[in-house]
């Protein structure tokens, strides 16, 4: 049967048992798409995995291992925060595995805004208002007081001048505005709307809605030795407004974070001290596997970027352990072009960039790895042949959202999808993969 003909009977069956009631599997899409049975295959939004076309759940796939330290959160599609304990992967149905490296939350009480560590003028914190974005009733109201002031909250830090991300969450109660400021930067949110205005310092202000009214605010920009963080109830559109409040109205505030780091990572709860989260390091070993995963071999990865950072992210390697020469992996590089990476033989065998990727945006990635023939697709569109690749020494293990020998680099996002397939899939059969 001519391998055209096998592809068109696979993706009939796809649709067949679609029909019937029986939705075709990643597995079996992409066995259509790239024309071979994949080795491994894993749909994260659901949690499920396949090895050579038997069902896993994902946790319980061969080799499967997974570390994290802490308790983190991961947000549904929906804006819901959800939670996940020390040692669980952050599998967010409908969105795929959120991984992160490591961050510290340098504020102190990020929820509990009546703690003395949180200095009010002007201003009284009525503490576990209403259901915070999480769903627990933490969420406290800011009031504005009954005088010509500002009304805010203050936080004196001992931060270091250089990059730092302050995020806060926040909801209409009472009053339609909220403003940040870190030592004399600002930014003011709608929070009707979600719209920001009055962008002050050289810093940058971006929105994320929630659920149920609910805004992340996240302010970026170079900090001073010490600042103070602010959170104010605005009256109108600019940063620290002084008006007369009503001493009733105001505005919930909810998961104070301050990170050193020019983007903002998923939310760290603190109390008396500064808390860190432990990067998610999912790894398949595959050392045992039989037969073997050589090459030539083809990669493919479906992910979403949470926050673009001046350094790669790492998306979906496969190396062998204990050294840096034998790898090949799907990154974003620090100019937030998607990249497929080839070293071996103790050199860079191939780098190769796609298009620019966005945050926010599905992106969807593929690399044939092969002698003399390495080749990377993105969004559908091939990117140059390079035919002098000399392959990597055979893999032992799998690292999903970090880059090789676990040297960091982490995906600060949703991986959705992954495969690895054996041998070098044809140029056609790669678009197909990658395809927007």
């Amino acid at each position: 049967m001519s391998l055209s003909r096998a592809l068109r009977l696979k993706d009939l069956s796809a649709a067949h048992a679609a029909i019937m009631g029986r939705p075709a599997t990643l597995d079996s899409r992409i066995a259509a798409l790239a024309g071979v049975q994949p080795i491994i295959t894993s749909d994260l939004t659901t949690g499920q995995a396949w090895l050579r076309g038997a069902p896993y759940a994902l946790t319980s796939l061969p080799g499967w291992s997974f570390s994290r330290a802490s308790a983190a959160y991961g947000e549904t599609s929906a804006g819901v925060l959800q939670p996940f304990a020390s040692g669980a992967p952050r599998l967010v149905n409908g969105r795929g595995q959120l991984i992160e490296g490591a961050r510290t939350n340098l504020c102190l009480r990020s929820q509990e805004f009546d703690n003395a560590s949180w200095t009010k003028q002007s201003a009284t914190v009525t503490a576990d208002a209403i259901a915070a974005p999480d769903g627990t009733t933490t969420a406290d109201l800011l009031i504005a007081s009954a005088a010509s002031a500002q009304h805010r909250l203050d936080q004196t830090t001992t931060i270091a001048a250089a990059a730092h991300t302050f995020s806060v969450h926040m909801k209409d109660g009472g009053y339609r505005y909220g403003s940040v400021r870190v030592g004399t930067a600002g930014a003011c949110i709608d929070l009707q709307t979600g719209a920001t205005s009055n962008v002050q310092g050289g810093w940058t202000a971006t929105v994320t809605a929630l659920a149920n009214g609910w805004y992340r605010l996240t302010f970026s920009g170079t900090a001073s030795l010490n600042d103070t963080v602010r959170i104010n109830v605005s009256n109108d559109a600019t940063v620290a407004p002084t008006f007369t409040g009503d001493g009733v109205s105001g505005i919930y505030v909810w998961g104070a974070q301050l990170e050193a780091a020019s983007f903002p990572s998923s939310y760290i709860p603190t109390t008396t001290t500064s808390v860190t989260r432990p990067a998610d390091i999912p790894l398949i070993d595959i050392s045992a596997y039989s037969p073997a995963i050589t090459y030539p071999l083809t990669m493919y990865a479906r992910f979403e970027l949470n926050s673009l950072a001046s350094d790669e992210q790492g998306v979906l390697c496969v190396d062998k352990s204990g050294g840096t020469t034998d790898v090949a992996y799907l990154l974003v590089n620090s100019s937030a072009a998607g990249t497929g990476f080839i070293y071996g033989s103790g050199a860079t065998q191939m780098q190769v960039s796609g298009g620019a990727i966005a945050a926010g945006a599905i992106t969807k990635s593929a690399m044939r790895v092969a002698g003399n023939d390495g080749r990377y697709c993105q969004a559908g569109a091939l990117a140059t042949l390079d035919n002098t690749v000399v392959v990597p020494n055979s893999p032992d293990r799998i690292i999903l959202g970090q880059r090789y020998n676990l040297g960091g680099k982490n995906l600060f996002g949703y991986l959705s999808e992954f495969a690895i397939i054996p041998g070098a899939v044809s140029d056609a059969n790669l678009q197909r993969l990658a395809a927007a």
